[in-house]
């Protein structure tokens, strides 16, 4: 068997995920309410137009669906759609890391831990959780990439632009 080079490229979720500048207390006003949700997202593509597609900034958008985290407790998040139907992008906050294992605050001292060498057995006594769950948290910050979640285009980034390959 052989597959589309082109498929091999694109990821499940990658680039359909769009991460909003919101703290806990203002999302938690709007969440719920539709109308004032994508009044708040409409300030946010003004004031940060880079976080967001192209297509989305051209052509609009509908709010699809509000889902529920299966992995976060009470913690609900939009999925929103082109009005061509052809894509459909999760909005999370930043105050939830990715793939919605937690929010930020709570793990954010465990993680900076880690950083200085202190073993996930320690930090699970500490903190709650299992070893696995730190460790696979821990490792997993380094999985999306700064420049290509701010940068949408080639031709946005400086001449003399350096980085290395990893």
């Amino acid at each position: 068997r052989t597959k589309c080079k082109s498929l091999l490229s694109k990821t499940n979720r990658g680039e359909h995920t769009i991460r909003i500048p919101i703290d806990q207390s203002s999302y938690a006003k709007v969440f719920h309410h539709p109308v004032a949700y994508r009044s708040k997202l409409d300030e946010l593509m003004e004031l940060h137009p880079e976080l967001f597609p192209y297509e989305l900034l051209e052509q609009g958008y509908q709010l699809k669906e509000l889902r529920r985290s299966k992995k976060i407790e009470d913690f609900y998040y939009y999925r929103i759609q082109l009005p061509n139907r052809k894509g459909s992008y999760t909005v999370q906050p930043c105050f939830v890391l990715p793939y919605l294992k937690g929010y930020t605050q709570e793990v954010a001292t465990a993680l900076e831990l880690m950083m200085y060498g202190v073993p996930s057995h320690k930090i699970s006594e500490l903190y709650g959780r299992n070893d696995s769950y730190w460790d696979n948290l821990f490792d997993s910050l380094g999985r999306f990439s700064v420049v290509g979640t701010l940068v949408k285009s080639k031709s946005d980034l400086p001449d003399d632009y350096c980085a290395d390959e990893k």
